[in-house]
Formats: structure tokens, sequence, C-alpha cells
């Protein structure tokens, strides 16, 4: 259910092109907002930042990322809300709307449901609840780390450009820091029903890959990454393959947040070991210079760095460990 909703369709892909190659010039607009509306709120967050981050600020951004919005007409007690009557008198009209994305809002629904569920044992839900945390930080609040940075960056450049639509692209950039606080209030959600449950933990980070490659990957970092006096290479192997319940062990390592997602990142890509970082949190057995690994912090400086085109510190050295491990396992 969950690897399902996170999963980009036909359909997504057909509107991706239309908007930024113009595929469908036949296509109108109204034809376009109304295929996006259908979308969930994955692939129409995931497609409205592909939109954002391609296409350049002006003209094109006013009437691409107008597609993927609406108008919600505020009720006379949520105009009252926002600008009580006492301040009536003010010089700045008062909007009677809402822009809000104009898509399904089942993500909420999708957190709920297994918040609430009883179908699954304890350790399960817990497995499922942490891998919802994982695809919400990366599908959601990573990239809008980015796009909310860069957009006000845009704004700024732009301020001298935009006359009547400024009041569209400040509605947005509301929008987007709402659904920010929102995305993130649900990753609290999750949160405190993980820690509801007992700290006994059961499971492992499902490594299978070999020793001896785990000994290379050791011996490359022992000299600048990991701290080899709190850090033996038998408990490095114990933290990444045994079962959490089996040991005490925990791999301290000297990085900061930015080199440490790199890390899980080049383990991926070059070892094919996937490790997640709400896993990494909740277990408590990997360190970094921070101390306790804490997942939202790690992405989202991750996030800020990319945007700012800052590269991890020591880059180079940490690519050229997993190549030299690819290239002696080729």
């Amino acid at each position: 259910m969950i690897n399902n909703y996170f999963k980009a369709d036909k359909q997504h892909q057909k509107i991706r092109k239309s908007l930024l190659h113009n595929d469908s010039p036949d296509v109108t607009n109204q034809k376009i907002k109304k295929k996006i509306s259908k979308l969930n709120e994955f692939q129409h967050f995931n497609l409205f930042c592909d939109v954002f981050i391609e296409t350049s600020f002006y003209p094109f951004i006013l009437e691409n990322l107008s597609h993927f919005t609406k108008r919600r007409k505020k009720s006379s007690h949520e105009i009252d809300e926002f600008f009580p009557r006492s301040n009536s008198n003010t010089s700045n009209p008062v909007k009677d709307y809402f822009l809000t994305f104009n898509c399904k809002k089942d993500l909420t629904e999708l957190v709920q449901n297994y918040l609430q569920t009883k179908e699954y044992p304890k350790d399960t839900l817990i497995s499922k609840l942490l891998v919802l945390k994982e695809y919400i930080i990366k599908y959601f609040i990573e990239p809008l780390v980015i796009v909310i940075s860069t957009y006000k960056y845009r704004l700024k450049e732009s301020n001298n450009i935009f006359i009547e639509d400024d009041v569209f692209l400040f509605d947005l950039l509301e929008e987007l820091q709402d659904i920010e606080e929102k995305y993130l209030s649900l990753i609290n959600e999750i949160d405190s029903k993980v820690n509801s449950f007992s700290r006994e933990i059961k499971g492992n980070y499902l490594i299978d890959t070999g020793d001896e490659i785990l000994k290379q990957l050791y011996k490359g970092l022992e000299e600048d990454f990991i701290d080899i006096h709190e850090t033996t290479e038998e408990e490095f192997i114990e933290v990444l393959k045994s079962d959490w319940d089996k040991h005490n062990s925990v791999i301290h390592l000297k990085m900061d947040n930015i080199q440490f997602k790199f890390l899980i990142i080049c383990l991926e890509d070059y070892l094919n070991i996937k490790i997640q970082l709400s896993s990494i949190e909740f277990n408590k057995n990997i360190r970094n210079k921070n101390g306790i690994i804490k997942a939202l912090s790690v992405s989202s400086s991750y996030s800020a760095a990319i945007e700012k085109e800052t590269e991890p510190k020591q880059k180079d050295k940490i690519v050229a460990i997993f190549e030299k491990i690819k290239k002696i396992n080729i």
C-alpha cells in the first residue's frame, strides 16, 4: 500500500512532458489543470517540484504553476478569525480566499490509516511507520526545503518585474510554507506513535552484503571518517548485519549531517546497501558528530546544501573509498 502510493504513473509522466516540453500543444490549460487535480498528493507535489525547478521564474512560471492551484473562498468566520473586525480600517485589503493545491489531500489519510490500524503486529507496524516517515522526508520535506529557499530567492531577484501577478506568487509561497508545516506535523505524529510502543527493539537493517566488503568499507573510513577508538571493525559489521536486540554496539562516525547523508547515498549507489534514516534514528546505533541521528535534521541539512550548491566536506575522499571497493570487487 505504501509503495503503491509513492509511485508515478503514466498519466503523471504525460502531464510532465506536456508542461515542460509543450509536447501536447492541442491540450488546453483547463484540461491540463483537470488532469493534475486527479493525481494523488505525492504525484502532484513531485510534478510541481519538477516544473518549478526546470522552468524559468518569469513568465512561464506563472502559467505553469497556476495549473497546480485553486482558490477556495473563505467563510465569514474564517475572515473574522484572521482579520478581526476591529482592524477593518487597515489599508491592506482583506483576502476572501485561500490559495491551495488542487490535488487529492490523501497523504494525511494514508498516515492516519497506519496510525489507527490494528491490522499488524507491533514490530511490523513500526517498520511500516518508519518507511512512511522516510518517504515523507524524502519525497516531500527534502524537495520543499529546496523549493521554498529557491522561491524566496527568485522573488527577491524578480521584485521589480511583477506587478499584478505578485499576489499569486506570494499566496503560493504562503501555501508552500503551510504544507511544510503539515508534513512536519505528520512526521511528529508518526514519531509519537512509534515512541508509544515499548522500547524493546527488534529487527535489523536487512543488509546481506558480504563481510569482506564491509571490512573494506571500514578500512576506507577508519582514517578520516570513523572513530576507531569507539567502533571496532567487528562492531561495525555487527551493527550493520546483526539483529538489533542481540548486541549493544554503536557506530561512531566523524561526519557532519551533510557528509553522513552523502555516505548513505553512496552506500546505495555503489554497494546497493539501502539504510533508512528513520530506522537509524529509531535504533540509535549509528551516530555522527551531532550525536544520535535525527532523520529530519540530516535530510534538511543536505537539501539546504544542495540548494546552496555546497558539496559535502571531503566529498572526493568519500567517493574514492567507494570507487576503490567497486574496483576491487568487479
